[in-house]
């Protein structure tokens, strides 16, 4: 991963946090799909692994050891609507803090098809959701691709 390019510490740690609000308000909005209509999505999800790992995982670290670990994550998904949380350890200067993303929005259902519509990015994507689980692929600037999978609870 690239060195931060910020100037001072407290910039350094407002990117990060930044940059893990993205990826909660761009996470659904890269997802979609669903074998099964409306009624049966609704629920919450629990984020179970990001990039094929248990959780916590490191999404971001630089040269001088400060990180992001995805530590945890909920999608709670209505007949139309979605809510979704992202907890993660951000780790500067050897010091640990949590930090965390939300993003919410609407989704629509067609077929095995469902499209999420982020209110807070306004990006909108399409994806699946097969035997309780939401398979996710969020595609961010700075982390590069990374596959959320969440499972019905």
């Amino acid at each position: 991963m690239q060195r931060p390019t910020h100037a001072n510490p407290g910039s350094v740690h407002r990117a990060r946090t930044a940059i893990l609000a993205a990826l909660a308000a761009g996470s659904l909005a890269a997802c979609g799909g669903s074998t099964s209509p409306r009624a049966t999505l609704a629920g919450q999800y629990a984020l179970v692994t990001v990039n094929g790992a248990a959780l916590p995982v490191v999404v971001q670290q630089d040269q001088a050891g400060n990180s992001i670990a995805v530590s945890s994550g909920t999608v709670v998904l209505t007949s139309r609507t979605y809510a979704e949380q992202l907890v993660a350890i951000v780790t500067q200067n050897g010091q640990q803090q949590t930090a965390t993303g939300v993003d919410s929005g609407t989704y629509t259902v067609a077929g095995t098809s469902v499209t999420f519509t982020s209110r807070i990015s306004g990006t909108q994507a399409v994806g699946t959701a097969t035997a309780g689980t939401l398979d996710v692929t969020v595609q961010d600037q700075t982390l590069g691709t990374l596959a959320l999978v969440y499972r019905k609870q």
